[in-house]
């Protein structure tokens, strides 16, 4: 499943919203998203834009988690059974990466004053 939603309809969602939860089949972010905290899952998701928690940003992928744009947040989890994101992941407190499959960690570039943890676990439950 693919949601689209039109730009304006989309921005006003999110910036009326003090959170956002999103689930579903495929997600592709193009654009910016942001609020207070960010929490989405989908099978596939293709992160070419932004995501911008003031609290934290949580994203969960069933399959692959890709993508060249940019994720930022005090705190930012993401899980995934395949890592292949070459964007730009910001942290200030923690980011934690929990992934199935292992792959090479210098392949996003990191930022901030956070600590950045990646744990591959093959039996990760998503």
């Amino acid at each position: 499943m693919t949601i689209k939603m039109s730009a304006a309809l989309l921005a006003s969602t999110l910036l009326l919203s003090a959170s956002l939860s999103f689930s579903g089949g495929q997600f592709i972010n193009s654009g910016t998203m942001s609020g207070r905290v960010l929490t989405m899952g989908s099978r596939n998701m293709q992160a070419d834009g932004s995501f911008i928690g003031k609290e934290e940003v949580r994203l969960t992928c069933t399959e692959r988690f890709a993508g060249s744009g940019y994720v930022q947040a005090p705190v930012v989890v993401i899980k995934a059974s395949k890592f292949e994101f070459t964007g730009t992941i910001t942290c200030d407190v923690s980011c934690d990466i929990i992934v199935k499959e292992p792959f090479n960690e210098k392949m996003f570039t990191r930022k901030g004053t956070g600590t950045f943890t990646i744990t591959v676990d093959p039996e990760l439950d998503l």
